[in-house]
């Protein structure tokens, strides 16, 4: 299966759906920094199963959904859709039928990600799986980031063993080994634990022993107890048997009295209620006629109500008309207020307009006034920094010359002293020689053979010092030439490679104007700055070359010169020999002591010579005192000008004021001219609506005149009814009274009768609360005998001997007998009833202990074996990756080099599985060394070497590439493009590369540009390098 092209729907920066086709060869991803490239790697990473929100940048996996910008809102899910070529249908076996295989995987917030394959939503695991089974994942080694290569280079070997695990597939094993020693350890600690509890449990069966002994004591004195027990709940449950049958016979009697009362209470009840049923008539009728003369009196009310109504609704109807004739007389002179006000606002506005015509003439004077005297303060503040910059580096010169000057005067005076002792001996020398007549060589001779040789020095000294700035100066020039022609070279390949791709971006037609337009305008930027780089250098490379035939002309004459004073000098010192190996001692010694004191006259002379030089470099006083002078003089005029801004601005302000003051009143005149508006159409509007309502009030007034006459007549009419429904009313109640007394004398005689009965219930309650609590007492004794003997109270008898029957004790002696015997029970402390029992429990425990224990120590021995055999597993199988990956590593190395060579070994450890990795390289010219000893660059070439190798031990359909060609320069770069093509022509991978190198790019077989127009929103511009090369080759 092939990757064939990835979707992404806000993901990150891609606010909107974009497609990126995977296909054959390279594929390149460019753009500026920070555009969105590695989102389209990590979108990749993320669909194939990456769990780790870390690794996505992020503090949690919804980091990745867009989070929106200023323009566009925030999404509320993502998407990612990676499509596989199915066609030669070596998927698994649930998808050999499809062609093409959709892998998606969608975010959502607050909901978690969800992953489908075709549509069928399936596990993580299973997406997962499908992408292990194609030598790729979301960790696969085929899948580069930023900073992986500086993460292997930095990586201990220890660390970067990790590696070589992935990628000889032992990482399981590993997994397997560690879950095996933790069984092991826990096995072990288990085997620990259980020998600790068989001991304990030994020691516990020694002592079960002791305890059941004591037990069969105290159940012996338990027996007894149980027996006496018996007897005393027994004599309990014969006494509770007779107070039950005495409470039975009062309770019968207390019931029959009862009975006949409640009898005569409901021959009395009756009588009761049919006085209540002949007295209810009489009530209901007199509540028709109350009710009734009610009404009639409320009415009567209701007319006096409506009469005081209709006087007090005349007298507001008057006052509401005069109100309104007041209200009107007010509106119209508003009305005419609000016309004098508006002219008067008129007025005012015009005048003010001019006002704010003469502000602002003069605010904008003001405003260039100010803008040159502040253009005149910079000049002057920058006078006055190179005034003070000037005397601070003059008295900074002035103190380090006056510390050497002071230096040089103690040496001075040194070297005098050191001469003079010098000139002293010589002297004496001199005296000594002239007065021996034997000596073989003359003083003159010495003399003259001391300044042959001394001028000789320094005649040797010049011209050597001249044929060492020659030749320096010379390697100088030769380095600067070359430098400057390599960069032009370099200027030159980038300008081809950026005018190839702007003719193959001009040329395309599949591409649309609106991202071709930005891709020229890219390469021309990059072109022009190139250009105008390429020509400074080209003639800073002219210049250099005409100054090193310079310099290697002048070398020549210095070497020629050097080697005829050479010459002079080897003649000289043979001279100086013989007289040496045949001189006397006094002379030798005393031509060492003229050379002595030439050399130190000429460091005298020297010292002299640089000490007039420094007094040289002190500034005089005076110049210093003028600068200072100077530099106040500036200070005030500065203080000066300063004052002038100020005051200048002040009025600016003021003026500035003014006018927003005049512009604030216009407007405040606008406002108050519309407000004055509204009230004078709200007064006119005021006086249509009073007249209209005063024209109503005077309707209402001549109509409610007619109201207090009809109020009269209907009030006399209802007087009359009033009195005729009294009489009526004062015939019932007489008749109602005397029933009433009929009725209280039947209660009263209920009453007396219900008393009675009350009393004889409450008897017949006490009686059974008697009997309850017997009843309770017994079923205490029915309890006890079955907790105590196990049988009913009635079986007691059984328990009983029938002599003791005969003869029962008293209820007291047998409960101090059960007291003594309890106490003796008591006695022998905490006893365990169980330790028979236990015991054959702890003994049947034993023995299954002792089987576990035998288990446990089976299980160790099979995990060490198992650990045994998977370290030998993963060491061969480690061994096998290593010996496969380190061939390939010295391949891959020696064609990103150019030649050189290269070795992994295993370093730390003797055993593979607990030793480091370390990478040996040897480029060209250098011996072999540890990869840590490298430049910047070796070690990034090494690195990828180390990824390529493991690469190529397991190829994957895809391989991503994010910026490793970053560290690297112009002719690595082609060597790594050379090795990205071979591997993808050896292994049919298709490549994804990231990066910002104009070689790269132009390596590639199609390009992506990922844009951001949109701040915080990328885009994806295609162009297929291939189809525009062939296009160009048909145009």
């Amino acid at each position: 299966m092939k990757f064939s092209q990835i979707k992404i729907l806000g993901f990150k920066s891609f606010a909107e759906e974009i497609t990126v086709p995977i296909k054959n060869g390279l594929t390149g991803i460019v753009g500026p920094n920070g555009c969105g490239k590695s989102n389209v790697v990590e979108a990749l990473r993320w669909c194939m199963g990456e769990t780790s929100p870390k690794s996505m940048r992020g503090s949690g996996m919804e980091d990745i959904i867009f989070s929106g910008t200023q323009e566009r809102p925030s999404r509320n899910n993502a998407e990612v859709t990676i499509f596989l070529e199915n066609k030669e249908k070596k998927s698994p076996d649930a998808l050999k039928d499809f062609e093409e295989i959709q892998v998606s995987r969608r975010i959502e917030k607050d909901k978690g990600s969800r992953y489908r394959i075709n549509g069928k939503e399936v596990r993580a695991r299973d997406v997962q799986t499908l992408f292990a089974d194609m030598s790729t994942g979301a960790h696969s080694p085929s899948l580069v980031g930023q900073g992986r290569i500086d993460s292997l280079i930095n990586a201990k070997p220890i660390d970067r063993r990790a590696v070589l695990e992935e990628a000889a597939g032992i990482s399981g094993l590993h997994a397997r080994r560690g879950e095996a020693e933790i069984r092991l350890r826990a096995t072990e600690v288990n085997l620990k634990r259980l020998q600790d509890l068989i001991k304990q449990i030994k020691s516990q069966l020694s002592n079960l022993n002791k305890q059941a002994k004591e037990a069969l004591k105290y159940k012996d004195i338990a027996s007894e107890i149980r027996k006496n027990e018996s007897i005393l709940l027994y004599m309990k449950w014969k006494l509770a048997e007779n107070v039950t049958e005495d409470t039975n016979l009062e309770l019968q009697k207390i019931e029959a009295e009862i009975n006949k009362l409640v009898s005569e209470n409901k021959t009395a009840s009756d009588k009761q209620n049919q006085s209540r049923a002949d007295i209810a008539p009489l009530r209901e009728e007199e509540t028709k006629i109350s009710a009734e003369l009610q009404k009639l009196k409320m009415d009567v009310d209701n007319l006096d109500k409506e009469e005081i109504r209709t006087k007090e609704t005349t007298k507001d109807l008057e006052m509401r008309f005069l109100q309104i004739e007041k209200d009107l007389q007010r509106e119209q002179l508003l009305f005419t207020d609000t016309n004098s006000t508006l002219n008067k606002l008129i007025d005012e506005k015009n005048k003010i307009k001019t006002n704010r015509e003469e502000s602002a003439q003069k605010e904008k004077e003001l405003s260039i006034k100010v803008k040159s005297m502040n253009s005149e303060l910079e000049e002057e503040e920058s006078t006055l920094s190179k005034l003070i910059e000037q005397h601070t580096t003059m008295i900074a010169k002035n103190n380090t010359a006056i510390s050497l000057v002071s230096d040089m005067q103690v040496k001075i005076n040194s070297l005098k002293g050191e001469i003079e002792n010098k000139k002293i001996q010589i002297r004496n020398l001199e005296s000594s020689i002239k007065g021996n007549e034997n000596a073989h060589y003359k003083l003159a001779d010495i003399e003259e053979m001391h300044k042959n040789a001394l001028k000789n020095r320094e005649d040797r000294e010049a011209a050597e010092q001249i044929l060492s700035k020659c030749e320096s100066l010379k390697s100088t020039m030769y380095d600067n030439w070359q430098n400057e022609d390599k960069k032009a070279q370099n200027l030159q390949s980038q300008l081809n490679v950026l005018n190839t791709i702007l003719n193959k971006v001009k040329s395309s037609q599949n591409l649309p104007n609106e991202y071709r337009n930005i891709f020229i305008s890219i390469v021309n930027e990059e072109t022009n700055e190139i250009g105008t780089n390429l020509a400074n250098i080209q003639i800073r490379v002219n210049e250099a070359l005409v100054s090193y035939e310079k310099a290697k002309n002048e070398t020549k004459d210095a070497v020629t010169n050097v080697m005829d004073i050479r010459n002079q000098s080897q003649k000289i010192e043979e001279a100086i020999l013989k007289f040496k190996e045949h001189g006397p001692e006094k002379v030798i010694q005393l031509a060492s002591l003229k050379e002595a004191e030439d050399r130190l006259s000429r460091e005298f002379e020297y010292t002299t010579k640089k000490l007039s030089e420094e007094e040289g470099k002190i500034s005089p006083k005076e110049i210093i005192d003028s600068l200072e002078q100077d530099t106040a003089k500036k200070k005030e005029i500065i203080n000066l000008l300063r004052k002038n801004l100020f005051s200048t601005t002040g009025d600016y302000e003021s003026t500035k004021k003014e006018f927003f003051k005049f512009q604030e009143r216009l407007t405040d005149i606008e406002i108050e001219n519309n407000d004055w508006n509204k009230r004078q159409i709200s007064a006119k509007s005021q006086i249509d609506e009073l007249t209209g309502r005063r024209e109503e009030i005077k309707e209402e007034l001549s109509n409610i005149k007619e109201f207090p006459e009809k109020i009269i007549n209907d009030r006399n009419k209802l007087r009359e009814k009033i009195g005729a429904t009294e009489y009526q009313k004062s015939e019932i109640t007489s008749k109602l009274s005397t029933a009433e007394n009929q009725l209280l004398e039947v209660e009263n005689a209920f009453k007396e009768m219900n008393i009675k009965l009350a009393n004889a219930r409450e008897e017949k309650g006490r009686i059974e609360a008697t009997l309850e609590s017997n009843d309770e007492r017994k079923k205490d004794i029915i309890y006890s005998a079955k907790e105590i003997v196990g049988c009913d109270p009635d079986a007691l008898v059984n328990e009983i001997n029938a002599d003791v029957l005969e003869n029962l004790p008293k209820q007291s002696e047998v409960e101090k007998n059960i007291e003594k015997m309890k106490r003796e029970r008591d006695e022998l402390g905490a006893v365990n009833l169980r330790a028979d029992l236990e015991t054959e429990d702890l003994e049947s425990e034993l023995k299954k202990m002792e089987e576990e224990r035998i288990d446990l120590e089976n299980a160790i021995q099979k995990l060490r074996k198992a650990i045994v055999d998977l370290n030998k597993e993963g060491r061969e199988r480690l061994v096998k990756a290593f010996n496969t990956i380190s061939s390939n590593f010295s391949e891959v190395f020696k064609k990103l080099f150019g030649g050189g060579k290269a070795s992994l070994q295993l370093v730390d450890a003797e055993d593979p599985l607990e030793a480091g990795l370390e990478m040996m390289a040897s480029p060209r010219g250098k011996k072999l060394q540890s990869m840590t000893l490298l430049s910047g660059g070796e070690k990034a070439l090494t690195a990828l070497s180390l990824i390529f190798a493991i690469f190529l031990t397991n190829p994957a359909p895809i391989c991503i590439l994010d910026e490793c060609d970053a560290p690297l320069d112009e002719s690595n770069v082609g060597r790594y493009c050379n090795l990205l093509q071979e591997i993808t022509n050896k292994t049919g991978t298709r490549f994804i590369v990231v990066s910002h190198h104009s070689i790269t790019m132009s390596r590639m077989d199609r390009l992506f540009g990922v844009t951001m127009a949109e701040r915080g929103v990328s885009k994806i511009v295609a162009v297929d390098l291939q189809k525009a090369e062939q296009i160009g080759a048909i145009a």
